[in-house]
């Protein structure tokens, strides 16, 4: 919707075949690259006779998953813009926490405006460096899930993500698991 609203271009395909995507970005002068890590990891693997110019990149965002230190260095050294992670949810409005670009393994701390907490079963605040639940306020969130009477939000008003995390001294935020049951294969 951001990009929308500031009337900026946005490209979508069908279908992901890296050396196209890399022709799209390259063609387009496109600014921003939004993946999950197994995207990143295929772009910096796609072998091509063809060099693809990536330097209208401005920022390479990569969410739903970590960073390793080789695919951030990699993908650097080949496309010349370092990856930066980020974190958010449909429920809260999107992005939440942004990093640029190191520690690696975190997603970042909480943007302008977003406030989050990390709780305990009983929704209680754990202390720095104990995990806890990924509790986020905004004004960007939801109201409420079509025809569910029961409100999704804690009684400050924080909505539960479902995600584990642990914050340290810098505030920092990294996430160790999920209270859901599902399975994530590749982003």
């Amino acid at each position: 919707m951001a990009a929308l609203a500031s009337g900026c271009c946005i490209y979508t395909i069908d279908s992901f075949i890296p050396r196209r995507v890399l022709k799209i970005v390259q063609q387009n002068k496109v600014t921003i690259l939004i993946m999950v890590p197994a995207i990143a990891r295929a772009l910096w693997n796609t072998y091509s006779k063809e060099t693809y110019d990536l330097s209208s990149l401005r920022i390479a965002l990569v969410g739903a998953g970590a960073i390793t230190e080789e695919l951030y260095d990699g993908f650097k050294d080949r496309y010349g813009i370092a990856l930066m992670s980020n974190y958010g949810s449909t429920e809260t409005g999107g992005i939440v926490s942004r990093l640029e670009p190191l520690p690696l393994e975190s997603i970042g701390k909480p943007m302008d405006g977003v406030e989050i907490k990390l709780c305990n079963e009983e929704g209680m605040r754990v202390p720095e460096g104990e995990e806890g639940e990924i509790r986020v306020k905004c004004e960007a969130m939801l109201i409420g899930y079509l025809g569910e009477k029961e409100v999704p939000f804690d009684e400050s008003g924080f909505f539960p993500t479902g995600d584990i995390a642990v914050q340290d001294a810098d505030g920092y935020l990294y996430i160790k698991g999920s209270k859901k049951l599902m399975i994530n294969v590749g982003g």
